[in-house]
């Protein structure tokens, strides 16, 4: 009976040495916030995470705006086709000591320049035209070099080349080329060491 009375002892102590806290609160909130997750990663520690918010979707629009369609490429710039009414020769480049030098006639070349020429059938406005026939004949002489001084090559097209000799010494050279009948202007090159 000592035991009984004991434990009631010991609960009268306590109930009278207890008594109810009671704290106000504020009121509950109500907020769209994400559940929380509890996740037990290895060892066993807990962790809290929160997921981050959700984009809502856009609305539908009810009109949707039309894309703009790209607008056309301007067509390449056409070929002259007019008829070929006169034809043109020129030196279009030269090779001197290895360098090409892309600037067309000089006043002279010297001994052992390759010259580059060009026939160029052009229509009555002066503009190249590629209406024309194939290229006729070309005339490459000089009338005060010698037969070693210079020669041509590729004068079955448009574009022949014309090597002077290392050797050559002071005089002129005179081209001209001929399609659909119609013949050049005579082109005068001056040779001088």
């Amino acid at each position: 009976m000592g035991r009984v009375f004991a434990l009631g002892a010991i609960l009268i102590v306590g109930a009278i040495g207890c008594h109810t806290i009671t704290e106000e609160l504020p009121p509950a909130q109500h907020t769209n916030a994400p559940t929380p997750i509890i996740v037990n990663p290895p060892p066993g520690n807990s962790v809290l995470i929160i997921p981050g918010q959700t984009p809502a979707p856009p609305p539908p629009q009810q009109n949707p705006s039309p894309q703009p369609s790209p607008s056309p490429t301007p067509p390449a710039s056409q070929p002259n086709n007019n008829q070929a009414t006169d034809v043109f020769v020129s030196v279009t480049s030269y090779l001197r000591d290895g360098v090409l030098h892309k600037k067309g006639a000089a006043p002279s070349y010297m001994p052992g320049d390759v010259l580059y020429l060009t026939c160029t059938p052009k229509d009555s406005n002066g503009k190249p035209t590629k209406n024309h026939g194939p290229i006729q004949d070309w005339r490459i002489t000089s009338g005060n070099l010698g037969g070693g001084d210079f020669y041509f090559t590729d004068t079955d097209g448009f574009n022949p080349d014309v090597h002077v000799s290392p050797n050559s010494g002071s005089g002129s050279i005179e081209a001209d080329c001929r399609v659909d009948d119609i013949r050049s202007h005579n082109l005068t090159m001056h040779i001088q060491p």
